[in-house]
């Protein structure tokens, strides 16, 4: 799942609800063949599912992504050599992804204002209890604006990426 293709179909799929490889194979300037590949991959670990009643005959496969947003259980990964290899990669390929996007972002034409990176951190003192609501607030109004996104038939519209991490300041990295 850490494959940054792979990432780029998840983010594909959860902006259109589905699609066929052939339609994700042009999103990303990518060989049919290698979608597909990649689909059925996605597919073995339950990330993506075949949506048959959107398929137009028996032989046409359109895909979905099985849990709406990704969310990664980090824990649960930490308790195998596996898990932890896959965790270490996914947090290499998200961090190369991010990396992409602040230098994107720093490069942004005169009178584009669409993209936004706050120039400063956001350090909130919170109790856990108010972390979690933040977090459930934030998802909330993510998830709003997602379906909204995924009804847009604008041939002005384009893509946008999204990171949110709320984090304890107070972590180490022994944690």
């Amino acid at each position: 799942m850490a494959h940054p293709v792979r990432l780029r179909i998840l983010e594909e799929l959860e902006t259109r609800r589905s699609a066929r490889a052939a339609d994700i194979a042009k999103a990303l300037d990518i060989p049919a063949n290698q979608a597909s590949f990649h689909l059925r991959q996605l597919a073995k670990y339950d990330f993506v599912e075949e949506a048959p009643e959107e398929a137009r005959d028996g032989r046409d496969r359109v895909w979905r992504v099985v849990h709406g947003v990704l969310q990664i259980d980090a824990p649960a990964l930490l308790e195998t050599s596996a898990g932890r290899a896959a965790l270490a990669t996914l947090k290499r390929s998200m961090a190369e992804q991010i990396q992409l996007m602040l230098e994107r972002s720093a490069r942004r034409r005169p009178g584009d204002d669409t993209g936004h990176f706050s120039e400063s951190w956001s350090t909130l003192r919170l109790t856990d209890e108010e972390a979690r609501t933040l977090r459930d607030e934030l998802a909330d109004v993510v998830e709003r604006w997602t379906e909204r996104s995924r009804d847009s038939t604008d041939p002005d519209a384009r893509m946008y990426s999204l990171v949110r991490l709320l984090q304890p300041s107070d972590v180490s990295d022994g944690d």
